[in-house]
């Protein structure tokens, strides 16, 4: 079997991807690239079945840099700002995974994806947790028969250490360029500045957090799968609850949908979703997934060419499924009367 390319796939987040991927398929090859040959190197003889390339992205590098495009799928762990890492992959017909990128990149990245639509699956992942926790939000609507709002209150906890530098990157690119976030308010998608959207929510164990309006496309995500009228996906950075008692960073997502439920009756859904950094690195695990789909690992046919987001490349009851299987916790399902 041809390798899966990581771009980036030597930093923290792509180690973790890379891990994950190992773990669920211990047979399938991978290629670790990046600018630094030997730590890319270093990283590959760890995993075993690996092998590493120096590559660049940055422009004007022919294949960048690559000694040739024979790759089952790719994801590239940073941004793509001058596209010639998805016009690498469409030359050589390789599935393509966009793993970085705001609500409001996402024009440029389906611009640029059109010309590549023929000839791969490009999956453009502008969510956050990369789709992780749209996948847990829409596996809960999934239990109503008709949905009228969804409020997610996600806490981003990096106790145990900073997000590395491409991350970082992300965020600072992001935060400096769009000062306005999506939602949906009765039935409007909009934009709104943080402060204005501002809101609070109940966290994990009970506790009263302030959240601002996340710069992905999860808040549009929602509402165009679920017709949904009301949406917002709200960010909170800090303590973890499981920080706060154990000394242990948590990824969380609190989860509230208010619809119709199978038997008529108008009710709200409400689940805690908590993801261990260590263990349970929710990005990379959905990353995973979606190149498990995109090279065809598990279903034994590669994603066909075309244009995809996280909602349309994995199916949320299945992701859910793998998540548990990797060790995020999904609390019960509380049902309150609306």
């Amino acid at each position: 079997m041809k390798p899966i390319l990581l771009i980036g796939g030597h930093g923290v987040t792509g180690r973790k991807t890379a891990q994950q991927l190992r773990l669920r398929h211990p047979h399938v090859p991978l290629a670790i690239a990046g600018r630094n040959l030997a730590t890319a190197q270093t990283f590959a003889d760890e995993l075993g079945n690996a092998v590493a390339y120096a590559a660049d992205i940055s422009g004007n590098v022919p294949n960048l840099g690559l000694p040739h495009g024979a790759f089952s799928a790719m994801a590239v762990f940073l941004m793509d700002e001058t596209g010639d890492a998805l016009r690498f992959a469409s030359d050589h017909a390789i599935p393509y995974v966009a793993v970085t990128g705001g609500a409001f990149e996402m024009g440029l990245q389906f611009a640029i994806g059109m010309h590549a639509m023929d000839d791969c699956s490009v999956t453009i992942a502008s969510n956050w947790f990369c789709g992780g926790a749209l996948m847990a939000i829409l596996a809960l609507c999934g239990e109503l028969s008709s949905v009228e709002a969804v409020t997610a209150g996600i806490v981003i906890d990096r106790n145990d250490g900073p997000s590395g530098p491409a991350t970082r990157a992300d965020f600072e690119r992001i935060l400096g360029t769009c000062t306005s976030m999506p939602l949906r308010a009765h039935g409007i998608y909009k934009w709104v500045t943080g402060e204005a959207g501002k809101a609070d929510y109940i966290g994990t164990g009970g506790r009263n957090l302030e959240g601002t309006p996340a710069v992905s496309v999860d808040a549009v995500a929602i509402g165009a799968a679920t017709g949904a009228r009301d949406v917002a996906v709200l960010e909170t950075w800090g303590a973890s609850l499981s920080w706060l008692e154990e000394r242990l960073s948590s990824d969380e997502i609190v989860i509230e949908a208010c619809g119709t439920a199978r038997d008529g009756s108008r009710v709200v859904l409400r689940q805690e979703v908590v993801a261990p950094r260590d263990t349970a690195p929710i990005t990379a695990i959905t990353i995973a997934m979606l190149l498990d789909g995109a090279a065809g690992l598990s279903s034994g046919v590669p994603l066909a060419p075309g244009i995809y987001t996280a909602e349309r490349a994995l199916d949320p009851a299945k992701a859910a499924v793998w998540m548990k299987q990797a060790g995020v916790r999904f609390g019960p399902v509380s049902v309150c009367s609306a």
